[in-house]
């Protein structure tokens, strides 16, 4: 014969499981129900939407209130105040157009100082080509007339330069 595959042992701690399974249920269906009531008690701040799909308020007591429509006094501001305001209205402006100038002028001296190096570099580069190209003008100018055919112009070796013969 085949034993069975559950104890008595393994049956009990079922029951005890199921049971404790039970118990948690009721719990969490007595919460819901507690939660639901209290959902209830509140009142949602919007209604379902109609059929063109507007949410509309159902709910206006955190609505806010219309001011009262203001009576018409006449001018709100005495012709004295008014130029006041237009006053300090154009020195207000005049005040930022002359913060608006000292930041041009200081980006200005920005790229100034930003750029005054390079324009240097390349004077002084300028300044190297031209006192090369000179150089160049003169020792070609000094070849030629060395190279002419005039006799008087034939430049002779230095004495330490030239062969001794003498010595043979």
């Amino acid at each position: 014969m085949v034993s069975p595959m559950w104890t008595e042992e393994d049956r009990r701690e079922l029951v005890a499981l199921f049971a404790e399974d039970d118990r948690q249920r009721r719990e969490h269906a007595a919460h819901c129900a507690w939660f639901a009531e209290w959902m209830g008690q509140r009142t949602p701040p919007v209604g379902a939407p109609d059929d063109a799909g507007m949410i509309h308020r159902s709910d206006d007591s955190d609505a806010l209130y219309g001011a009262p429509e203001p009576e018409d006094e006449g001018p709100a501001f005495s012709e004295r105040q008014a130029d006041a305001i237009a006053e300090v209205v154009h020195q207000l402006r005049r005040e930022f157009q002359d913060g608006v100038e000292r930041m041009q002028q200081r980006i200005l001296d920005v790229m100034v100082r930003a750029a005054l190096p390079g324009e240097l570099a390349e004077q002084g580069l300028y300044d190297l080509r031209n006192r090369v190209a000179l150089a160049e003008q003169r020792i070609e100018r000094r070849i030629a007339a060395a190279v002419s055919d005039d006799d008087d112009n034939v430049l002779d070796l230095p004495s330490f330069l030239r062969r001794r013969h003498d010595a043979a």
